[in-house]
């Protein structure tokens, strides 16, 4: 016996980020879903590389129908993850058989926006019922998912319509079953209980969601594009970050470690709260001007309106440590592969004596400078910190360190 779960409008809903890779799909002209010309690329929407995130956008004016889906039939068997409904997705084929429904073999969410338009085309099925007299309904069955994180979802906002079979004279209505298994899981399929749609009563004026999970709030995601940051001279570390789609976005908390495990807040930024287009951020960390590690480490902590959170990918960023030192000793580049430049300060015909160790203490080149900038190349470089020593023949000295990457 199957626990009967049924689907139900919620009001609200949390969110869940990720920082993999998004494949964005746009379709380009009218076409079927498996056509390569109707995206404009060399194949149809699906994980260009295992755990890619897909996002499938249809912009306006444009429909999109899965009459090309025929092995299996009316089944979308690549994990779809977002689909951005602006035009027209037509999902089903008429002309197919009577017990043919639309079945996605993942969870999805599906956005209609912008006078975007959700589609029934389904035939006619009489699969879903233990009473074998039943009526036969026009179906989409959307995964179940184990937990409301990675249920299936229809966002249906002001605009968007959900155009089910609600005037077919011999079956009207149209059903969305949640259920599980596919053809990716051995062909065997198993269906849950349902809503018609045909039943619903929508408010235009606000967004409506379909979900597949009966308790908690919905989890819609926050596509992170990318995540990234640079050191620029004089200004500090800056980072980016963009989004492909949010839901419900509170802010992004900026959070910073020395050694990559121990991380605190340096700032927050504020997120769009929910959109269906890129969207990009930065946030400049300019504490690192008068700091003394040679790397830190930074990460994302994406917040949403009700206070859950996840966490970006770390990234780590080496910070020229001439920067952080006193007077006017200076090295570029830094970090370097062993070949580096310097500027000493000396007065005309002045000397000084260049010594670099490594951390061992054991001195690794020396030699006497006469030039304010000199270039230095390591005669046999090895991955590591150095210490760079300058020592003028009264005896003081001024120091920095070097970070050489092989």
């Amino acid at each position: 016996m199957h626990k009967c779960l049924p689907l139900i409008f919620l009001l609200s809903f949390s969110l869940l980020a990720s920082a993999q890779t998004v494949d964005v799909f746009t379709a380009v002209q009218n076409g079927g879903w498996n056509d390569p010309n109707t995206w404009g690329t060399t194949s149809s929407p699906h994980p260009l590389n295992p755990g890619d995130k897909v996002k499938v956008i249809i912009p306006s004016g444009i429909t999109v129908n899965t009459l090309d889906m025929t092995s299996p039939s009316q089944e979308m068997i690549y994990q779809i993850d977002t689909i951005i409904i602006q035009g027209t997705l037509q999902l089903g084929d008429p002309n197919a058989s009577p017990a043919t429904d639309f079945f996605f073999d993942y969870p999805v969410y599906i956005v209609i926006e912008n006078s975007g338009q959700l589609v029934d085309n389904t035939s006619a099925s009489i699969r879903y019922s233990t009473n074998p007299s039943a009526t036969p309904r026009h179906v989409i069955a959307l995964q179940k998912g184990a937990t409301s994180a990675d249920s299936s979802t229809i966002v249906i906002k002001p605009g968007g319509q959900f155009l089910g079979q609600c005037s077919d004279p011999s079956y009207p209505g149209t059903y969305v079953y949640a259920c599980s298994g596919g053809y990716n899981s051995g062909g065997t399929y198993t269906y849950y209980n349902y809503v018609n749609i045909c039943s619903l009563t929508l408010d235009p004026t606000k967004t409506n969601y379909i979900s597949t999970h009966s308790t908690g709030n919905i989890t819609l995601p926050v596509i992170l594009l990318g995540f990234s940051g640079h050191y620029q001279q004089g200004v500090g570390v800056m980072l980016q970050w963009s989004t492909a789609s949010e839901y419900n976005s509170s802010y992004f908390a900026v959070e910073r470690s020395a050694d990559g495990t121990n991380f605190t807040e340096l700032g927050r930024v504020q997120a769009m709260g929910n959109s269906q287009i890129e969207h990009t951020y930065s946030y400049t960390d300019a504490s690192v001007l008068k700091s003394a590690a040679p790397v830190y480490y930074y990460r994302l902590r994406q917040v949403d309106l009700d206070g859950h959170f996840t966490y970006s990918k770390v990234i780590a960023i080496q910070i020229p440590i001439s920067t952080q030192t006193s007077g006017n000793l200076l090295l570029w580049p830094n970090p370097n592969s062993g070949s580096f430049q310097l500027q000493i300060p000396m007065g005309d015909n002045q000397k000084a004596l260049l010594r670099i160790t490594n951390l061992a203490g054991q001195v690794v080149q020396q030699q006497w400078v006469g030039s304010p900038t000199v270039t230095i190349q390591l005669h046999e470089p090895t991955a590591g910190l150095y210490l760079i020593e300058v020592q003028y023949p009264d005896g003081t000295r001024k120091t920095l360190r070097m970070l050489v990457v092989r």
